[in-house]
């Protein structure tokens, strides 16, 4: 174990040392090329980071919302239409064999004086559903308020005790200011709580629920209740588990996030042509360190190792770089969400970043860079000693093989008529994917085509040139005569 450990120090000492002697020699010298390099994985990550931070911040504040309301329920009973359903249902779904509780609830954003706020409408049920929502609404249930229209509110509501304030078609009184982190964290605080039938009188939804949250009794089968209460709602709501809700809302805002993945991989499809391109002239240049390498017994792989190795380290800068861009425009970008985006959440959406956004990111750049730099690294294994000498053109590393092009083009067209496919017969995350495979056989195709693309350009260009010297030797005959 202590030989493995002394071995393997001194290889990776051996290949800083190699990476501190040529390739960061050649990356300081040639820095324009590494900071394109750099610069074009970044806007990658940033770009993605950006992604992952915006609508993991939608589903993710809808996602806590649902969880610290729903507490402990399995099932919720929900309005088809945002117009909710007859409260009569709630007798209904409580009469089902295996139903322990069957809370009944308002949730609505309503307007105020300054601006919407999410209430909330519950009875003294709410409080048997735990979690959050035990927490934040069990005082207000257990205690009989000295005014009528009194409500308690959210810490981030802004308004204090006894204080009056417009809430959808009456006004209400705040009987207490909610304190604590689970309170806060609740909707952000931006909430207000409020007796079921005066939040169905402010709203002007007398006789009618947005949402009735189920616990099972110990032992019950969840399926066997849930087809009950299906059987008792009779088509007039939506019997699904309390997580269904933060789906349907993913569900309003997923096209919009599949158009952004896209565009975030066309760009790690652009960074990585890049790289490849930056990398093969950097192949190119580096000849004769290489020949003087492989003359002085320097092994193939050896060589290539460090080359993925300065593509790698490139990647995580580039990487790390975009993270944090993209984080801070995350951020920006969430404070300017458009009303279209935020109309159809009853959560107020904070930031939040999910935690494989960053390793995502950099994973994505580090292995475009490394897979683009592995592609213009096989011209090492094609050049001898001798031959890294010679003249760039002439060397047979120079030269694309036929069969690696025909291959590609033979590759490229299958994956485009199994992307087309798949495309017009499915939807959603699959038919995302095809549509990326679907650029990135459109480059290889290109790849394929390159050489006929070049000649039929040469040959129009030579066409062109002879008929304009042509006319000119016609025109100057005829002036002289």
């Amino acid at each position: 174990m202590i030989l493995f450990a002394q071995a393997l120090i001194a290889a990776i000492a051996a290949a800083a040392s190699r990476l501190r002697l040529f390739s960061l020699r050649e990356l300081a010298v040639h820095r324009r090329r590494t900071i394109a390099s750099i610069a074009v994985m970044a806007v990658s990550a940033m770009y993605l980071v950006a992604i992952f931070g915006i609508f993991g911040s939608i589903t993710g504040s809808v996602n806590r919302l649902a969880g610290g309301v729903a507490g402990i329920a399995a099932l919720e009973v929900s309005g088809i239409t945002d117009a909710g359903f007859p409260d009569s249902i709630a007798a209904d779904v409580a009469a089902v064999p295996g139903v322990a509780v069957a809370a009944p609830m308002i949730r609505m954003s309503a307007p105020t004086a300054s601006r919407p706020v999410l209430l909330f409408g519950a009875d003294k049920s709410s409080a048997e559903l735990g979690g959050t929502l035990k927490d934040a609404v069990s005082r207000p249930l257990e205690e009989v308020s000295q005014a009528a229209d009194g409500v308690q509110v959210g810490p981030g509501v802004g308004h204090a005790k006894d204080e009056q304030f417009q809430l959808g078609s009456g006004t209400v009184t705040v009987t207490d200011v909610l304190q604590g982190e689970q309170q806060a964290n609740l909707n952000g605080g931006q909430y207000v709580l409020a007796p079921l039938t005066l939040a169905q009188n402010v709203t002007g939804r007398q006789g009618q629920l947005d949402s009735i949250l189920i616990t099972t009794k110990p032992g019950a089968d969840l399926a066997a209740v849930r087809a009950s209460v299906t059987s008792a709602v009779n088509g007039r709501a939506i019997v699904a588990p309390p997580s269904m809700r933060a789906a349907r809302a993913g569900d309003g805002v997923k096209m919009m996030n599949y158009m952004a993945l896209m565009g975030a991989v066309v760009a790690l499809v652009v960074g990585a042509f890049l790289v490849y391109t930056t990398m093969t002239m950097a192949i190119t240049q580096r000849r004769p360190v290489i020949s003087m390498l492989r003359a002085i017994g320097g092994r193939r792989a050896t060589i290539v190792r460090d080359m993925l190795a300065e593509a790698a380290i490139l990647g995580v800068i580039g990487g790390a770089i975009g993270s944090g861009i993209g984080i801070l425009l995350g951020r920006i970008a969430i404070g300017r969400l458009p009303p279209a985006v935020t109309q159809g959440l009853e959560a107020r959406v904070e930031y939040w970043l999910p935690v494989y956004a960053m390793p995502a990111a950099l994973t994505a750049t580090v292995l475009a860079s490394v897979v683009a730099s592995a592609m213009a690294a096989r011209q090492v294994y094609k050049v001898s000693p001798i031959e890294a000498l010679a003249p760039v053109g002439v060397s047979a590393a120079d030269r694309v093989p036929r069969w690696l092009r025909v291959t590609c083009g033979v590759g490229a067209v299958a994956v485009f008529a199994a992307s087309i496919l798949i495309v017009l017969g499915r939807t959603g995350t699959i038919a995302v994917i095809a549509m990326c495979a679907l650029f990135c056989a459109e480059i290889a195709l290109g790849f394929a085509l390159t050489v006929p693309i070049v000649q039929a350009i040469a040959a129009a260009s030579v066409g062109h040139r002879d008929d304009r010297a042509h006319r000119g030797c016609h025109h100057r005959h005829d002036h002289r005569y």
